[in-house]
């Protein structure tokens, strides 16, 4: 399998015909970001599942599938095409390469300057450490260079830690709000922010 990414071998303005994206492996001070490996798919399916309260967010229980999912078909948006999405683990830099993360990524949606978090987690025993400030920095970075104008996240409401973290972080322009209209125990919705680059 070839993993090089079309930007890569070329690196053509946004709008263009050649999608522009995150190289295949890219390094922030403390970690390590790279395509997921076949032989990846449990432990990072395990790490999903332990780290995330989705239950909680939004009245479903983790995805027993959605790994899978992610890496063979990718979680891409309507009319979406799979070599625009991304999807990496982030480990420790270092002699450990401790699993800490995962990042799931679309570039090019809603438009073509716009690059899209569609699913990132830091395990429960890595977090409070700074990492998420890390990754997210990194990735302002890597996409600034690469010409994008806007980040997009969708953040469950009743979330209220991650509403914090991704405040913090520039991400404070709301572009709607969608699922439940009323508020009650058993009602959910989302929020999707943006940060502008």
């Amino acid at each position: 399998m070839n993993t090089t990414t079309l930007s890569e071998k070329y690196i053509k303005p946004i709008g263009s015909d050649t999608m522009v994206a995150l190289k295949t492996t890219w390094k922030s001070e403390r970690l390590i970001f790279e395509y997921i490996k076949l032989q990846e798919l449990e432990e990072v399916q395990e790490l999903y599942e332990s780290s995330s309260n989705i239950s909680l967010w939004d009245g479903r229980e983790p995805d027993t599938e959605y790994i899978n999912q992610c890496y063979f078909k990718g979680d891409l948006p309507p009319g979406g095409k799979k070599e625009n999405y991304k999807f990496q683990t982030i480990k420790t830099n270092g002699d450990s390469n401790n699993l800490i993360g995962m990042l799931s990524i679309y570039h090019g949606y809603p438009r073509s300057d716009i690059t899209y978090i569609a699913f990132m987690c830091v395990g429960n025993k890595y977090k409070k450490q700074g990492y998420g400030q890390e990754i997210i920095n990194q990735i302002i970075i890597g996409l600034t260079r690469l010409g994008y104008k806007e980040i997009r996240i969708n953040v469950a409401l009743k979330n209220w830690s991650a509403l914090r973290f991704w405040s913090k972080l520039g991400f404070d322009k709301i572009n709607g709000i969608f699922g439940d209209k009323d508020y009650s125990d058993s009602t959910y919705s989302n929020i999707e922010l943006t940060r502008f680059l």
